[in-house]
């Protein structure tokens, strides 16, 4: 049976993040449904069986310690879409997702797409409503946090997220 999967992490920040949560609240409609979060593995729907994919993930993760990150200000992606891009960390989280794809997964990749850390913190119907929220996404400041873990959720008929698996990075790059 195939499933809808996506493989992401959940940064850990140093302040306090709330503010990202409560901007979510307003616009975007997953706030509910899924905590902040770094996309590394964007959705993809195969019958790959669990253990498969965390055997995959395990492998993948295997020369990636821990790491620290922090946001920039926000700015607007394609389909009018807010996001906080990730600047310290970039390059550990392109890693990371080029392994991810690798093998057997290699014909999950969107080419079309070149891969940008972000967090999406607001999603809009137009273009007017993503200005105003950008000018509100702008007053955020730029956060810092680290890494620890990459998890492989499912993604539920209602678009909630439901954890297969976790995989712990090493304490090695703190």
């Amino acid at each position: 049976m195939s499933k809808l999967r996506c493989i992401a992490i959940a940064p850990k920040f140093t302040e306090d993040a709330s503010m990202i949560q409560e901007y979510r609240l307003r616009y975007d409609s997953l706030a509910n449904l899924v905590p902040p979060h770094i996309t590394l593995m964007f959705p993809f729907s195969s019958g790959i069986l669990s253990e498969v994919l965390k055997r995959h993930l395990i492998d993948s993760c295997k020369d990636i310690g821990q790491f620290k990150i922090s946001t920039g200000q926000a700015g607007v992606l394609p389909d009018n879409v807010i996001a906080l891009p990730i600047l310290d960390g970039a390059c550990e989280l392109k890693k990371l997702h080029d392994s991810l794809y690798k093998g057997a997964f290699s014909d999950f990749l969107n080419v079309d797409l070149p891969y940008h850390p972000h967090i999406t913190i607001g999603r809009f119907a137009n273009l007017h409503a993503t200005e105003q929220g950008l000018e509100e996404a702008k007053m955020m400041p730029c956060l810092q946090g680290w890494v620890s873990e990459v998890y492989c959720e499912e993604i539920a008929p209602d678009n909630s997220s439901i954890v297969e698996s976790v995989v712990r990075l090493t304490e090695a790059n703190l």
